[in-house]
């Protein structure tokens, strides 16, 4: 039965409708209180859906009545109400030939009802509209499926029942690419390329992003792909918008299969050529970006051809006028030249967070951060100056790649010189950031290392000196990347030279960010640093410290830790904790226990004091005591908000364990009176530990660990509550970070109980811990997990051999790989003796991988005389064991290690 409107609530819908235009805003108040009411009833949207399909209303209720039943079809549509489906599809249909806002706003409502009710009737309906004789009829039907198309993808070629309506949509679109109403063909061609676009999109994410190999494309598209292409290029030169559409075609058959492109490729080459030099530093700089996307989709397949070699250098050129800021961008970028004095704007304050502070989930990979970046302000929206960047490395890696990086230079770098002697500030900018774009690729020779470095920071007008600040800030960027790659001792202290004079005195924030993240990327890659330069390192901070606000203080303390990474305990002087710890210490005092600010500052002061050992005493009882009140506080709230985010206490609970961590890793047992006189750190730890965040988790396990290695009597009345978690804990691989911690704080304990170990529990503890702990070889690919786990059964079989010993055959392998990748420590020792007294209690549990087991003790370049001493016994014994056959077997090894062998053990 087809559903009739009731005349009363038709007549009540139509006066909200009309009053929803009132000026007073209490009566549009009340209007959307009742919209609010009518939207329960399951015929509200017939009721609007005839409103708008009677011409006899007004513009206004009939556009108003369009808006609500979208968001009603959106909201609360049921897609097994037949009768009013079919009422509201009639309704619209009816209209869609209408006046043209009308025929825009049934477009919306009829494509938001394919969504919604998965209907291919309804879709089938719409698409046969495309056929009518009027041609009104006909413009709508095309609005409605274009965005039909952007609003239903998924379901034209995921669901089985759209099937045949995509194998006849497409045909019919590209049809219409042809119309003779310019509308009606830009329509067209952009509905084409949004479903075939979403058609590879969809099919990368069922091949889990896997860009080895394009996915193959369906025969529902793939067979349409010649007639597209035919009539994409009577498109060329169409209106911007249309053109854009051309550009993302062609990038699309590029990308899916270049083969097709062949025949035309000579054209396609110039087209985008023509495209972006036209657009280029225009308000059409969309179409541009098109443009030049489509190089990269290419680079790979074409770069050894003639063809794309007789381009090279125009697209060279092109690509470094790319590089140049809009005038949008620059406004974007750009504050007041010296600000420095200036308050921070909210807009410009980063998030604070521990700089520890990684998820479970993030990658095993350090962050990249600046090495990755384009020097700007904003790394997520994809622009043209990036995606020239991005065609500039591809040729400078395949050029690399294909040893013909000298021709590369003999083009790019005339027109970058050529760009450094312009006088506008964009042109110079984009030249230095030209430069660092390639400077990561190890293609640039000494001789360029000097031009430019003398020439950008010591010669005539030095950019350094640049009154803009992007020129100095993009400078700052480009010669922290080329720091690493200049072999001349000299050069290198230019630029770091450089450098610090800019953190310490620049009068920009956007310049003295840039400069420290340059100071923080040369600290992180350097292999060292002199005496002096750590005296000019803390100078030129202290300085920063003195002026900079929240936008700079969370990059200067990255290069803090970095220092402390990099250097350790030669801060540990009198001369350079005077310059290092009152900027530090003045903010820690400046701010609260409830200051987000205090999340970089206390890793900061965690490295610090890892790095000062005994040397930072001073400062180890209030920073040990506020740690334990801020854990307190912030455990506090992290129950009472049941451990939800936001003012869930966790931004803060991280770097509070993080520092504790710091003072016992810095400072040992000489702050075990601290720990012993704050028993409330250990219920603390048993409730964290229970935490949902993986971080909070990760952390708290860390500390477990060096609480059992530095205070271990005063933590050993709380391990059987502990060991609970530790167990479930180390079950949960997938949190491969918390897991990791957990299997170096067991081994920990190990080490600390002895013998004792293998009877915690009730005896039957350590065998299960052991079995998982061998389970992770296969359950993960996490490698600082899988090290911490060669770590600790080195230390079980150590204190209980007779425990892994019967079980060495299942691990043994795994275990030799990983063993070479530790440190040279006391852990890799304790490691490597634990192998030798289970390969005594049970050789044949390593004789089928005992060439691993040569090939990690040779790969120990510091082993001991004792360990030497033992392995030689046992290497004795296997040779003795295989007796005449012993050089006939070890043949099977590897040269290398034939040749390790001999020289280390004499065999």
């Amino acid at each position: 039965m087809s559903f009739q409107p009731d005349e009363q609530h038709y007549m009540q819908v139509l006066n909200l409708l009309t009053n929803a235009s009132n000026p007073s805003k209490e009566v549009v108040a009340d209007v959307w209180r009742q919209f609010e009411e009518y939207s329960k009833r399951r015929d509200f949207n017939c009721y609007l859906a005839a409103i708008m399909g009677n011409t006899q209303h007004g513009m206004m209720e009939r556009q108003w009545a369009a808006m609500v039943l979208k968001n009603g079809i959106s909201d609360n549509f049921e897609g097994g109400i037949k009768p009013e489906l079919s009422f509201i599809l009639n309704q619209l249909t009816q209209c869609i030939g209408h006046d043209k806002c009308i025929r825009k706003a049934v477009a919306n409502c009829l494509s938001m009802l394919v969504r919604e009710s998965e209907s291919p009737e309804v879709a089938a309906q719409i698409c046969t509209m495309l056929n009518n004789q009027n041609p009104d009829i006909v413009s709508g039907a095309m609005q409605t499926v274009y965005n039909m198309v952007e609003d239903c993808s998924r379901l034209l070629f995921e669901d089985s029942k759209f099937n045949q309506i995509t194998q006849q949509l497409i045909p019919t679109l590209i049809k219409f690419m042809s119309h003779g109403d310019q509308t009606m063909r830009e329509q067209a061609l952009w509905a084409v390329v949004n479903l075939f676009t979403c058609c590879h999109e969809l099919l990368l994410l069922r091949d889990d992003g896997n860009l080895a190999q394009a996915p193959e494309l369906p025969d529902v598209v793939k067979s349409h792909i010649p007639s597209f292409l035919q009539n994409i290029m009577r498109l060329a030169m169409e209106p911007p918008n249309v053109q854009k559409g051309v550009c993302r075609g062609l990038v699309f058959v590029a990308e899916t299969n270049l083969q097709m492109l062949t025949p035309v490729l000579k054209d396609t080459f110039e087209y985008m050529i023509m495209i972006q030099n036209t657009y280029l530093l225009t308000d059409n700089e969309d179409v541009a970006l098109e443009a030049c996307d489509f190089w990269s989709a290419v680079l790979d397949e074409v770069f050894t051809t003639d063809l794309f070699q007789s381009k090279v250098n125009e697209l060279i050129t092109i690509f470094l006028k790319s590089l140049t800021y809009s005038e949008i961008q620059h406004s974007i970028l750009m504050g007041q030249e010296e600000d420095v004095s200036i308050p921070d704007k909210a807009k410009d304050i980063r998030p604070q967070w521990s700089a520890s502070n990684a998820t479970e989930e993030t990658s095993d990979d350090e962050d990249d951060g600046d090495e990755n970046s384009d020097g700007e302000e904003d790394p997520l929206t994809w622009n043209l100056r990036k995606s020239a960047a991005y065609n500039i490395r591809l040729i400078c890696l395949r050029a690399k790649e294909t040893k013909t990086e000298g021709s590369f230079l003999s083009v790019f770098m005339p027109e970058v010189y050529k760009r450094l002697m312009c006088q506008d500030w964009e042109t110079i900018e984009s030249a230095i950031f030209a430069i660092g774009i390639i400077s990561s690729y190890e293609i640039l020779t000494p001789t360029y290392h000097g031009q430019l470095l003398n020439g950008l920071l010591v010669e005539g007008k030095p950019a350094i000196k640049h009154p803009h600040p992007l020129v100095r800030s993009i400078l700052c960027w480009t010669i922290g990347r080329l720091h690493s790659e200049v072999q001349e001792q000299q050069l290198q202290d230019l630029i770091l030279g450089a450098v610090l004079e800019t953190v310490g005195n620049d009068r920009s924030k956007l310049v003295v960010d840039w400069a420290a993240r340059a100071l923080n990327t040369i600290l992180e890659k350097t292999d060292g640093v002199t005496p002096p330069q750590v005296n000019a390192i803390l100078l030129s901070l202290g300085k920063a410290f003195s002026f900079c606000q929240v936008r700079n203080l969370k990059i200067l303390l990255c290069c803090v830790i970095s220092l402390c990474e990099l250097v350790g305990s030669q801060l540990d002087t009198p001369e350079f904790k005077a310059l290092l710890m009152p900027p530090l210490t003045s903010r820690w005092e400046q701010y609260s226990n409830e200051d987000p600010r205090l999340c970089t500052l206390m890793d900061c002061m965690s490295q610090v004091a890892v790095a000062l050992g005994p040397g930072f005493q001073p400062w180890a009882e209030g920073s040990y005591q506020r740690s334990v009140q801020m854990l307190i506080r912030q455990t506090e709230i992290r129950l009472k908000s049941d451990y939800h985010n936001g003012d869930g206490g966790d931004e803060l609970l991280t770097p509070s364990l993080s520092l504790i961590s710091g003072l016992l890793d810095g400072l040992g047992s000489s702050i075990e009176s601290l720990v012993g006189a704050s028993p409330i750190l250990f219920e603390l730890l048993l409730t964290n530990m229970k935490d949902p965040n993986g971080e909070i988790r990760m952390a708290t396990f860390g500390l477990l660990g060096d609480l059992i290695k530095w205070c271990y009597p005063h933590i050993r009345p709380h391990i059987p509550n502990y060991l609970v978690m530790m167990q479930a804990s180390l079950i949960n691989v997938s949190s491969r970070k918390t897991c990791s911690n957990v299997a170096w704080a067991l081994g920990q304990l190990a080490e600390k109980m002895g013998p004792d170990f293998r009877n915690i529990g009730d005896g039957s503890l350590a065998p299960r811990l052991l079995d998982q702990l061998i389970k992770t070889y296969d359950m993960s690919t996490f490698e600082k997990l899988l090290q911490n786990v060669t770590v600790t059964i080195g230390v079980f079989a150590r204190v209980c051999p007779d425990l892994v010993a019967p079980r060495l055959a299942e691990f043994i392998r795994p275990w030799c790989k990983y063993v070479k990748q530790l440190d040279e420590d006391d852990e890799l020792t304790n490691s490597y003796l634990g192998l030798v007294d289970l390969i005594r209690l049970n050789p044949n549990g390593c004789f089928d991988s005992f060439a691993n087991v040569c090939d990690a003790i040779c790969s120990w370049e510091g082993i001991t005389p004792q360990v030497q001493k033992q392995y030689y016994s046992v290497l004795q014994l296997f040779k003795t064991h295989i007796g005449a056959g012993w050089d006939q077997y070890i043949q099977q090894f590897p040269p290398g290690l034939r040749a390790r062998l001999s020289q280390t053990f004499g065999l």
